[in-house]
């Protein structure tokens, strides 16, 4: 398997272990029918910069969302989500208890949130946010 599939592996299962009711994904699923579903998907990506030498350093986006619909539920998930204090549901939290993505980098943090409360993915629109999470690891 390569290092960028292991990255992305590694996004899914540190997500799974850190929210225990999220499902994630670390490529596009044709759908996500349970909510919370959090898909991983690399940024735009400079390969001369982020592929150069020996360093994979890649910003990877994390449609994080809790419906498809926008009732007080939904929300409250997402609050939990965004919230680096949560025990139980924060997207920071989880990725922070292993920032190693199960060792599969060398470091990693969400650096950025965007589009909170309404996310746009695969032409339709959610409850949720947009986690930019970026990735450092070194290769051989």
């Amino acid at each position: 398997m390569s290092d960028f599939s292991d990255i992305m592996d590694g996004i899914e299962t540190t997500l799974e272990a850190g929210i225990e009711i999220l499902q994630a994904f670390g490529y596009a699923p044709d759908a996500a029918n349970l909510y919370p579903a959090a898909i991983a998907i690399p940024d735009t990506v400079d390969v001369p910069q982020n592929f150069g030498g020996n360093t994979i350093e890649v910003n990877i986006r994390i449609y994080y969302l809790t419906s498809s619909g926008f009732d007080k539920e939904a929300f409250r998930l997402l609050w939990n989500a965004i919230d680096p204090t949560d025990a139980d549901e924060s997207v920071i939290r989880a990725i922070r208890a292993d920032r190693t993505l199960n060792g599969s980098v060398d470091d990693c943090d969400i650096i950025d949130i965007e589009n909170i409360g309404r996310v746009e993915y695969g032409g339709g629109f959610y409850a949720g946010a947009e986690f930019i999470l970026k990735v450092i690891k070194t290769i051989a």
